[in-house]
């Protein structure tokens, strides 16, 4: 028991690996197995967190419903354990996908589920990551004021409790302030920004493509340009499938680039 345990452990590690580096097929079959392992085992919260993580390899390759029906695999046994942490971050993913398939009801409703396991736990960094995609949600729906609220709310959270991912918060943010017109705002926080989300390539190719939209809302097609150049190049070395979140941001920004041209 003890030895597949630990074989189990380092199947997921190399999931984890795989899903990073876009070898989505690689990543399903190390955690295929090692829910397998789990299950074998009896290790219900293994198995949890595997199907979780399955979930999340579906979602970065594009296939959301595929995405949502582990997810909600893990969160039943994310409750049925009583793990509320786990039950949290199961949510915010929840919500995710289906803010991808835009369900944004429902999107709405798994992040603000979320965030209210965040605050009775006192888990102030997931609290501020739920408020951050809420804000990203209601930018997309154009709920300007309230976006802007949520996403400056999440960066004062994130700034102290979770500087890499409040990285993608800040694009967003400056996302708002050219729309404004407010374009040294806009790239202050591009400019922080950036060196926050370095050290994770999938969200530092979406960052560009946000930073290439600024760049056009300010009549700066040559560094827009730029910007979608470096994030192609950050897709060609993932290998991400053009129905990834970074697929999808790439070709957004090179639309938006040519009709501007």
């Amino acid at each position: 028991m003890r030895f597949m345990s630990g074989e189990g452990i380092c199947l997921g590690s190399l999931g984890r690996a795989h899903n990073a580096l876009g070898n989505h097929d690689d990543a399903v079959t190390n955690y295929e197995h090692a829910i397998q392992i789990a299950r074998t085992i009896g290790d219900r919260r293994s198995e949890g967190i595997h199907l979780g993580s399955l979930g999340d390899v579906y979602h970065n390759s594009g296939d959301y419903r595929k995405a949502i029906e582990y997810l909600l695999k893990a969160l039943q046994i994310a409750q049925q354990i009583a793990d509320k942490h786990f039950e949290s971050t199961t949510l915010i993913n929840l919500g995710l996908a289906h803010e991808r398939l835009n369900d944004n009801k429902a999107a709405i409703g798994f992040l603000e589920r979320s965030l209210y396991l965040a605050r009775e736990i006192g888990n102030t960094w997931e609290e501020g990551v739920v408020i951050g995609n809420l804000g990203d949600l209601y930018l997309k729906l154009n709920r300007l004021e309230d976006a802007e609220a949520a996403l400056r709310k999440a960066i004062a959270i994130g700034d102290r409790a979770f500087p890499m991912a409040v990285g993608a918060f800040r694009a967003s943010l400056a996302l708002i302030l050219a729309r404004r017109s407010q374009f040294d705002d806009a790239r202050e926080n591009l400019k922080i920004g950036e060196t926050q989300i370095q050290s994770d390539p999938t969200e530092l190719a979406k960052f560009l493509c946000k930073k290439g939209h600024v760049h056009l809302l300010a009549a700066e097609p040559g560094q827009a340009a730029e910007s979608l150049a470096r994030s192609k190049t950050i897709e060609a070395e993932l290998n991400a499938d053009p129905a990834s979140e970074v697929g999808r941001a790439v070709s957004e920004l090179s639309r938006a680039l040519n009709e501007a041209n």
